[in-house]
């Protein structure tokens, strides 16, 4: 049997992402309570956010970062795309973008893995448009 892993998150909506994605792993959601670190470097962001989670919990354990970089903004908001969107929500998003002409983006997820010795690095990228209209709840951008 596969030891269940432990993933640094408050959202129960990754929990169950994750585990559909790669199963046969299962998932402990761990919450810790410090800041969670901000910048345009998501790498950064990640490393940092691992780092804390693990000198908190001495535990191996998981984090995750998820961010958009919009081409026409310089690759912004990057790192910072969870703060930009809870303080702007979908219409204040999709606001800022509507004079756009250029809605090329990527969209970025960077795992963290920390097992006590090494920090693990993993990336995955998309490539699309953002949306003119909203699709979905709204409630989450990603």
């Amino acid at each position: 049997m596969i030891k269940p892993m432990r993933f640094v998150t408050g959202n129960h909506r990754k929990i169950e992402e994750y585990t559909r994605l790669l199963e046969p792993y299962t998932f402990i959601p761990v919450r810790l309570i410090v800041r969670e670190p901000q910048g345009d470097d998501q790498r950064e962001i990640v490393r940092r956010k691992v780092l804390m989670a693990f000198a908190e919990k001495r535990a191996s354990l998981f984090v995750d970062h998820t961010g958009l970089s919009i081409e026409a903004w310089n690759e912004l908001p990057g790192g910072l795309t969870p703060e930009i969107w809870s303080k702007l929500g979908m219409q204040g998003f999709l606001r800022l973008m509507q004079c756009e002409t250029n809605r090329q983006a990527t969209l970025r997820t960077i795992i963290g893995y920390c097992c006590s010795r090494r920090i693990h690095i993993f990336e995955a990228e998309m490539q699309g448009i953002v949306a003119t209209h909203p699709d979905g709840s709204g409630d989450t951008w990603e």
